[in-house]
């Protein structure tokens, strides 16, 4: 019985001694997570234009590698899908705030949170940016909060 309990102790210091060490890893990893993200996202007219140069470039997405978004500094964007056939549509872009006059969507919109509209085919798709950087950048749809997330493999 003795050498139960003394195991059990054993297990739960060598459980805790784990937990600390990989908690110090994560609060240093998010450190460095948030110093490097270039790009405050509060909305402002300033930061838009970060966000507008940060956004121009060719972006891959993370979950499927065939799947790329190119924004142009002109506005224009290519949506490319490269697999046995390559499906490519064009459009525009364009950054938006709250104090944007001219909003076409329903859903509330957070003042300290820029957007991004793309228009393609007659059709508007709006999405929050999260986080954008140098080399990543992640976008929730609006319309039903599905998670889109690119790395940058090119700039234009």
């Amino acid at each position: 019985m003795q050498k139960l309990i003394l195991v059990l102790l054993v297990i739960v210091v060598a459980m805790v001694a784990v937990f600390v060490l990989t908690g110090s890893d994560t609060q240093q990893s998010d450190t460095e997570q948030t110093d490097s993200e270039t790009i405050d996202n509060q909305g402002e007219d300033e930061d838009d234009t970060e966000i507008e140069t940060a956004l121009t470039g060719r972006w891959q997405s993370t979950t499927d590698v065939n799947s790329y978004k190119i924004f142009s500094a002109d506005g224009s964007v290519i949506e490319r899908y490269e697999g046995e056939t390559t499906v490519e549509s064009e459009g525009s872009w364009e950054v938006f705030t709250t104090n944007d006059p001219v909003s076409t969507i329903e859903a509330p919109l957070d003042p300290a949170m820029t957007y991004l509209r793309i228009s393609e085919g007659g059709e508007q798709y709006h999405y929050s940016i999260t986080t954008i950087n140098e080399t990543d950048l992640e976008l929730v749809y609006l319309d039903r909060g599905g998670v889109l997330t690119y790395q940058k493999v090119s700039s234009n």
